[in-house]
């Protein structure tokens, strides 16, 4: 499944030293429109995790608060966005 293929590889690269630019570009660059919305959020969700990494608190504030409003019932976005607001 392709939603599978990318969050594999946006996590590998969000743990990969350097990789950081290819990630977000990778989660920037896949199309959303033919996934439900759950894989949506949870692909909101990592875009956030990226561009916290990167120190682009505003826009991973924003990529969180959108996982959120798409599918309010994804735990991991509640505790990224959680974890985000108690920084």
């Amino acid at each position: 499944e392709a939603f599978v293929k990318i969050t594999e590889q946006a996590k590998a690269y969000l743990e990969m030293r350097g990789e950081l630019n290819s990630g977000l570009n990778l989660i920037n660059s896949t199309n959303l429109e033919y996934f439900p919305v759950k894989h949506k959020a949870e692909i909101f969700c990592l875009r956030g995790d990226f561009l916290l990494k990167l120190n682009d608190c505003e826009n991973a504030n924003l990529a969180y608060s959108n996982a959120i409003s798409l599918f309010k019932h994804l735990p991991k976005g509640w505790i990224s966005w959680g974890s985000y607001c108690d920084m």
